[in-house]
């Protein structure tokens, strides 16, 4: 069977035969638009006509089930548009929240930032710099406040990806121990910037999920 996880700036693909996992940028139609998943979630999940579309909270708080075991805990998923939240307590499911504005484009301006400036992640210093900004949009009008003041690009990119960071920890209640999925798992700078202010971060991937439309499909749902 195959899976899509048709986010806002990428395509997550699995294939549950072979486990085959695959990503294309959505600028990049021609990769994907010819598949045909029979189960889909995420934003872009209308491309693809005749699947069945699942919510991504739904998707979200059933793949990370198959994930963790444990009886209490909180996942937090940081795509490219929205941040996703949901918490389990004493083996059930406790609450979710999704937040599409005060959080949106987080991931995504992340993304644009780095590529319009033509830095690597590598290059970028730790800082205890933090813009205050609770979304992605509203970041870059206060880094650029920043570097009108003769302040490096690579440490205001850091200071934007802390501040980002403190808002996704807020977002999520302040815990101290938090599992972290999504896109922006693959981010070093801003995971550093997670891990200072929470004990216990477990960080995924970017297939959480996709691993719940797996389930269903075990489950026959």
């Amino acid at each position: 069977m195959f899976l899509i996880d048709a986010g806002t700036s990428y395509i997550k693909t699995l294939d549950t035969s072979s486990g085959e996992k695959s990503i294309f940028p959505v600028t990049d139609r021609s990769s994907y638009i010819e598949l045909k998943p029979e189960i889909v979630t995420g934003h872009n999940a209308s491309l693809f006509k005749g699947s069945e579309k699942v919510s991504e909270l739904v998707a979200l708080a059933e793949g990370i089930r198959t994930i963790s075991k444990e009886a209490n805990f909180i996942v937090l998923d940081i795509g490219s548009r929205d941040m996703k939240l949901v918490s389990f307590y004493e083996n059930n499911f406790e609450r979710c929240d999704w937040n599409t504005s005060c959080g949106a484009m987080i991931g995504f301006t992340i993304e644009l930032m780095i590529k319009y400036f033509n830095k690597e992640l590598k290059n970028i210093p730790d800082t205890d710099k933090k813009l205050d900004i609770t979304c992605g949009l509203l970041g870059i009008t206060k880094f650029f406040d920043g570097i009108s003041k003769q302040e490096t690009i690579e440490e205001n990119l850091s200071a934007l990806m802390n501040g980002m960071a403190h808002y996704a920890w807020h977002f999520s209640g302040k815990p101290d121990r938090l599992y972290l999925s999504g896109g922006l798992t693959q981010n070093d700078v801003f995971t550093k910037h997670m891990k200072k202010l929470i004990k216990e971060l477990i960080i995924l991937d970017r297939f959480t999920l996709l691993e719940g439309l797996k389930f269903r499909v075990s489950k026959g749902l």
